[in-house]
């Protein structure tokens, strides 16, 4: 489905500058310490100003690594670069670093790669499994998370080792906050599921928490804890925590297991997954709060069926592709009649990818082919060189012939619903 990332950017660059100008790239050390604004090299040949106009790349220490900056005087007789704009860290012995000639600075270079890595759009993928939705039975339309570019299948879960951690008919009752009143509320996210409601008051304070004793109950065995939740007012991903403890809940961040919930918008039941962190030390929990931990306001929280899991032995069943659709433009994942009775009230994974990622520093990977980058960047490069001298002409075709022959090698992807 997609290419396991395997170079960096500072490594794709120098096969490319390697590929343009062979011997004539320069990849090599310092040999002794300078300042941000020079480096030593005993190993560099040529008269005075030899490399004045030529690009240096820093790749070490790790402060400069992808500084680019233009030599404005070599010393040959020091074997000295200069450059005008110091760079973050001083130069020392060992510092490594390219000289690329004044015709393909190395910026250019990178925007080559990325230009290359977005003509893989649409053909390669970085494969991602997504378990944040949740059908219940009767919702049709479900928000597609931001970072799935395109599905390949939805899966309804089947069945998954369970057991319940709180009972949400039942009251919290081990400590308990003036400002925060609760209730049993019904209908919950299901119909039979009712729901436990706390109403905030304007006066609470961020780390306000309410704790109810339980158990103690054996979590090992699982991997994450889920359930819903719903607000009265929009949430962002770690307003709300909730805790898991072996004695009474503190709230504070010595509890057994921390656990921010997800963004909510208002009005809205919001399932929620959250991994466990040691669950092989969970084996005798039995203390559940819940913690307004940040943007507190006046509002209204609502949690339901609140579970551990064990993923690991979880079984899935893929829908039909016929069962659902892809509505692009509002980023919705749109259930059939026949879809939404098959799901029924069941977690859902959506199995799908995203585009490859543009490498905006000199550690960044990407899932484009690693063949095709080096090749299409390479006749993107010798192409714009010299003005479209014979050599750098016959050099583009080249590499472009090279470029299609590893698009060829692409993988043929079937079932492919892109979201934009």
């Amino acid at each position: 489905m997609a290419h396991t990332p395997r170079r960096t950017r500072d490594q794709l660059r120098k096969s490319i500058g390697r590929n343009l100008i062979g011997h004539r790239l320069i990849d090599s050390t310092a040999s002794s310490n300078d300042t941000a604004a020079g480096l030593i090299d005993d190993t560099l040949l040529g008269g005075d100003d030899n490399y004045n106009g030529w690009w240096i790349v820093l790749n070490s220490p790790q402060a400069n690594r992808g500084s680019i900056r233009r030599i404005s005087d070599y010393d040959s007789n020091t074997t000295r670069l200069v450059w005008l704009r110091p760079i973050p860290q001083a130069t020392a012995a060992g510092t490594q670093y390219e000289l690329w000639p004044p015709d393909y600075p190395p910026s250019i270079i990178h925007d080559y790669i990325d230009q290359s890595i977005q003509e893989a759009r649409s053909r390669i993928y970085e494969p991602i499994e997504d378990y944040s939705l949740h059908a219940d039975g009767a919702e049709s339309r479900l928000p597609i998370p931001p970072q799935i570019d395109a599905v390949f299948q939805v899966q309804v879960r089947a069945s998954a080792p369970s057991q319940a951690i709180h009972q949400t008919g039942e009251l919290f009752d081990q400590t308990t906050d003036a400002q925060w009143t609760q209730s049993i509320d019904t209908p919950g996210p299901h119909h039979g599921i009712p729901s436990l409601r706390i109403d905030i008051s304007a006066q609470a304070q961020n780390g306000d928490f309410i704790s109810d004793s339980m158990g103690p109950i054996d979590l090992s065995p699982s991997t994450h804890v889920e359930g819903w939740m719903r607000s009265n007012c929009d949430l962002a991903a770690g307003d709300v925590k909730l805790h898991l403890n072996d004695g009474p809940a503190q709230a504070d961040g010595s509890d057994a297991e921390s656990l921010p919930m997800p963004t909510c918008h208002a009005g809205r039941w919001t399932y929620f997954l959250a991994a466990l962190s040691n669950p092989w030390n969970d084996d005798a929990i039995d203390s559940i709060a819940i913690e307004y931990h940040a943007n507190i306001r006046k509002c209204a929280l609502w949690f339901a069926d609140i579970r551990a899991i064990d993923s690991k032995s979880a079984t899935w069943r893929t829908l039909p592709p016929n069962y659902w659709s892809i509505d692009p433009a509002s980023r919705r994942l749109t259930l059939t009649n026949a879809g939404r009775r098959t799901a029924g009230y069941a977690p859902l994974k959506i199995v799908g990818g995203t585009d490859p990622s543009p490498m905006p520093t000199d550690a960044s990977t990407t899932a484009a082919p690693e063949e095709f980058v080096i090749a299409r960047s390479t006749a993107l490069a010798a192409r714009a060189a010299s003005g479209f001298a014979e050599s750098a002409h016959a050099i583009a075709e080249h590499w472009d012939a090279r470029a299609r022959d590893a698009q060829d090698a692409f993988p043929l992807l079937t079932n492919v619903r892109r979201i934009a």
